[in-house]
């Protein structure tokens, strides 16, 4: 007896042929996972019967599918899924937030042409001070106060990435002796530079506009009462993994108790570019108090690992003592492309291209999870679904087994203590075609894991 195909026929909802549109609704089903590896198919004449189209249509989708590797034909017995796991092969990496690599090769060629035009034996010989050169700074400067930061070229710190620059600020805070505040879901990356350092994290109770003043007063007054002095680490604009960015009052809020207290900001930026109607950066209002950090890699390119730290004026030179002793410095000649992109408005060019990018696959990241997303936010290359850290845990090992690789949800956690937890789901990486199947294959999954949750993009 010939086992029944576990396949609920349909059509995709697309312009096209009847063999086209059967065809494109098997393989989605194939690679969502709903049809197993060594299902069957249903019989061509069923099929043909049950979808009122024609049988030679059946037949075209299932040569077409035969000819994709995806389904095989076994004489006597019928159509069978050819892949033996019919989730995403070869695993679709979404744990990366990172924009997608969208310079040509004609781009680059002409940017390094450029380059070795500018760059002589001398210039490229010569000893970098650790911070970077003064022209590259200031240039450097220069392009950051279009964006409302009071930067100059002796304040700017040139780094290998954003990453680098936190590292100093972390090094600073632990000199002094400073306890980092931290939001209950925050950057993976600070939490791991912080238990490298051994500076104490201590999370902040968060609600929709990021932490809570009251309880952000609480935690300052109990240092200070034990003699401690703190910082406090914020992603302001396009937070990751949240996505929200803190509205103005929420910010002078942050602002003034850090006054008080006399504790530090760290105003880690680099998606602020990318979004729509950004808000002034808080450095704006407190340079005396805040570090401002960023990067091109998120900005215009994953390949240049180029970040800077604005620094408050009477803590630079501790800062460069930090950097004149850690193991590299900003890459001379990733600084002089730098510049180079700065000023023949490359940098701009790019950024623009990525902010557009952005746009469309957030664009299509809500086509496909509407449903699921009933507040999306504007710009960035992630999406967050809040849920209980059970869940998440859940969401992110089901999408794991089915090809889909995500960041473990716990990555996000200061303390596992914490009430709040989610998934994010990076939109940046993967070419669109391979995007839009992921995402397809997340909301598969979160159905299957548990009721739906908000989430924002």
């Amino acid at each position: 007896m010939r086992l029944a195909s576990p396949w609920s026929p349909r059509l995709a909802d697309r312009d096209g042929r009847p063999a086209d549109r059967l065809a494109f609704a098997l393989e989605e089903d194939i690679h969502a996972g709903l049809l197993p590896g060594g299902a069957r198919l249903p019989a061509h004449r069923d099929l043909a019967y049950r979808l009122n189209i024609g049988l030679g249509s059946v037949t075209k989708a299932y040569q077409t599918l035969e000819a994709r590797g995806l389904v095989a034909s076994e004489q006597g017995r019928g159509m069978f899924v050819r892949i033996a796991d019919a989730s995403l092969s070869p695993p679709l990496d979404l744990s990366l937030n990172a924009p997608p690599q969208l310079i040509s090769d004609q781009f680059l060629a002409s940017s390094l042409r450029k380059l070795a035009r500018r760059l002589d034996a001398a210039s490229f010989g010569a000893y970098v001070p650790p911070a970077g050169r003064p022209d590259h700074r200031a240039a450097k400067a220069g392009w950051l106060r279009q964006f409302g930061v009071p930067a100059t070229g002796a304040t700017t710190l040139l780094t290998n990435g954003a990453q680098q620059a936190l590292a100093l600020c972390i090094g600073l805070a632990q000199q002094q002796g400073r306890a980092l505040l931290v939001e209950e879901v925050t950057y993976p990356g600070i939490i791991d530079l912080c238990h490298r350092h051994g500076v104490p994290l201590v999370p902040v109770a968060t609600d929709a506009d990021g932490p809570d003043p009251a309880a952000l007063d609480g935690h300052l007054h109990r240092l200070a009462a034990a003699g401690q002095q703190a910082a406090l680490y914020l992603m302001p604009t396009l937070h990751n993994p949240t996505a929200r960015s803190l509205p103005e009052e929420r910010r002078e809020a942050l602002i003034t108790l850090c006054r008080r207290y006399d504790a530090w900001i760290i105003e880690d930026e680099v998606y602020a570019p990318l979004a729509d109607d950004a808000l002034p950066p808080m450095v704006q209002r407190a340079p005396e108090r805040v570090f401002y950090v960023g990067g091109l890699s998120k900005i215009v390119s994953p390949g240049l690992r180029m970040g800077w730290l604005v620094a408050p004026p009477a803590l630079v030179a501790a800062a460069e003592a930090i950097l004149a002793t850690s193991t590299t410095t900003a890459a001379p000649l990733s600084s002089f492309l730098l510049v180079t992109w700065l000023e023949d408005g490359a940098a701009d060019t790019l950024m623009a291209t990525l902010k557009q990018e952005a746009t469309e696959r957030r664009a299509l990241a809500r086509a496909i999870l509407a449903d699921r997303l009933p507040q999306i936010g504007i710009g960035g290359f992630h999406l967050w679904l809040p849920c209980p850290l059970a869940e998440a845990d859940r969401i992110a090992l089901a999408a794991q087994a089915r090809g889909l690789l995500l960041l473990p949800p716990r990555s996000f956690l200061p303390t596992e203590a914490s009430p709040l937890a989610g998934v994010r789901v990076c939109l940046g990486p993967p070419p669109l075609a391979e995007l839009e199947r992921g995402l397809k294959l997340f909301k598969q999954i979160v159905t299957q894991s548990g009721p739906g949750r908000r989430a924002a993009v």
